[in-house]
């Protein structure tokens, strides 16, 4: 026996499209899935039904591709980001540190193979993050054909 838990709908905000999005939560036993939406049709002014199954009755995602994609891009964005916690820190602190200092002094510091080795690290890690940040943002918000140029330009700078 089906039972609907709870109905939510969406309105578009934008007043030429009308559209409305209904999705209603159904529950079998202990398995719930989330079923239908509606638009309405601006031109002929009739309701469009379409039965949307974003999760079906094992549990499995249907329509948003494999579980297993994207896990690396997930993990990686996490490891630069906690990776850049400290070295940022450490990169603030020493140059608070340094302000009175001359240029040669800074530089002689700079020349340190500790130095060295945590600001070419704090680099690549900022470079690496940014670009995993800007590939996310591409593919959620660019829908034009210019969405795969965009990613290839970002991986390669």
């Amino acid at each position: 026996m089906r039972q609907t838990i709870s109905t939510a709908c969406i309105f578009s905000a934008d007043v030429r499209l009308r559209k409305r999005i209904c999705l209603w939560i159904e529950c079998n036993g202990i398995v719930c899935s989330i079923r239908g939406s509606a638009s309405l049709d601006q031109q002929h002014g009739a309701a469009d039904l379409r039965p949307v199954r974003a999760r079906d009755d094992g549990g499995n995602g249907s329509r948003f591709g494999s579980a297993k994609t994207g896990v690396e891009h997930w993990l990686a964005q996490r490891v630069s980001a906690v990776a850049l916690v400290p070295l940022t820190l450490w990169f603030v602190a020493s140059i608070i540190s340094h302000t009175g200092s001359g240029y040669v002094s800074f530089v002689t510091w700079l020349q340190t193979s500790a130095a060295m080795i945590l600001t070419i690290s704090i680099l690549i890690f900022l470079f690496h993050h940014t670009a995993l940040g800007l590939q996310v943002v591409i593919e959620d918000y660019v829908h034009s054909g210019a969405r795969f140029a965009a990613v290839i330009a970002v991986r390669l700078c």
